[in-house]
């Protein structure tokens, strides 16, 4: 990384890298750390009720309310977005189930 900032270029996932509104930043830094503890099946699963109490205990936030929305959101966002990515990935042909 510090080659490519010394030769003057940016990496080319960083050019379409959204802005994120300053009102929203605590939401975006929760959901990393949420997300970064969710527990793992046969793929991700949800963020806990309990990891967001958790969570809340520890840091707290502005407004309870809007924190669960957010957070509940971009997760199930994040999650519908993973499984598009995976079903496009999957073999012509494969259902992913075994028969």
């Amino acid at each position: 990384m510090e080659e490519l900032e010394d030769s003057g270029k940016r990496a080319k996932a960083l050019e379409s890298k959204p802005e994120i509104e300053e009102e929203m930043k605590e939401y975006v830094e929760a959901f990393a750390i949420l997300s970064s503890q969710r527990s793992v099946g046969m793929g991700p699963n949800p963020i806990s009720l309990t990891d967001i109490l958790s969570y809340l205990q520890i840091y707290g936030a502005t407004c309870i309310e809007e924190f669960m929305y957010h957070i509940l959101s971009m997760d199930s966002t994040f999650l519908v977005k993973l499984s598009e990515k995976r079903e496009r990935e999957k073999p012509n042909g494969s259902s992913g189930s075994k028969q």
